[in-house]
């Protein structure tokens, strides 16, 4: 009776487990498919592979991380000023964009010519002086990749600069994000770091469909796994995974 009971206290273990790991999965699964350019097509393909060996060299904080998605018509007492401001400018102001690095990106071009488009750029750009650059997209993110590319993404303010290639800190990890050439939503942050804490020490872990690897890099920087093995088929974001795993070693 005493080995039938450790059995079944076994089997219902495994069992609760399996069942959060499921409901992990389901909240990706929603989070992905509230994304304004919907959900991320993939295909099995393991022809690059980035191997990160697990660091935990970097300190984290709270302040080292900051909201990536702004919304400029809500946020408390503060929302009907904001939307004073819009309305005041002239401008055809969105009323959200993302915030990548020190790139702010806009969802689609703003109405108007291209000064329009400048000044609502700059407008932007004025609320945060850590961004640099304002861009647009200008198409669908139907590549294999789901990728704008090269043409789908237009810069309407800031210093020129192509590729357009930015460093992003999140939860105080750093990755290299190319937004002409791959996937990146800063609002998968909080689903990233559930996913890194649920990482026992001296695991190893598969990331597939790794992209740019802020997932790979927020394991291998927050937790005690014995090995992370990021695999991406997409060649520009496995070289953006390279270079953040060097910046990440440099940091030991």
């Amino acid at each position: 009776n005493g080995g039938g009971g450790t059995a079944d206290w076994l089997a219902q273990l495994v069992n609760e487990r399996h069942a959060r790991n499921w409901k992990k999965i389901d909240r990706f699964v929603e989070a992905m498919r509230s994304l304004e350019e919907g959900a991320v097509d993939v295909e099995h393909n393991n022809d690059v592979e980035g191997d990160i060996q697990g660091m935990n060299m970097v300190e984290l904080t709270a302040e080292d991380y900051s909201n990536d998605h702004h919304d400029n018509d809500t946020g408390g007492s503060g929302a009907g000023a904001s939307q004073s401001k819009r309305a005041s400018s002239g401008l055809p102001i969105p009323r959200s964009y993302d915030v990548v690095g020190d790139v702010a990106i806009l969802n689609s071009l703003p109405e108007g010519d291209e000064e329009t488009q400048r000044k609502v750029g700059e407008w932007i750009m004025s609320r945060n002086k850590a961004m640099k650059i304002c861009v647009a997209r200008s198409n669908a993110l139907s590549t294999s990749h789901r990728s704008p590319g090269t043409s789908g993404m237009v810069q309407i303010a800031g210093p020129p600069r192509n590729p357009i290639i930015t460093s992003h800190y999140e939860y105080g990890v750093k990755c290299v994000v190319d937004l002409q050439h791959t996937f990146f939503s800063p609002r998968m942050a909080p689903e990233r770091l559930r996913l890194s804490q649920s990482v026992a020490r001296g695991e190893r872990v598969l990331v597939v469909f790794a992209g740019v690897g802020m997932e790979a890099l927020q394991i291998a920087a927050r937790t005690e796994a014995k090995e992370v093995l990021a695999i991406e088929r997409n060649e520009v974001a496995a070289e953006c995974l390279r270079r953040a795993r060097r910046m990440l070693e440099r940091n030991k």
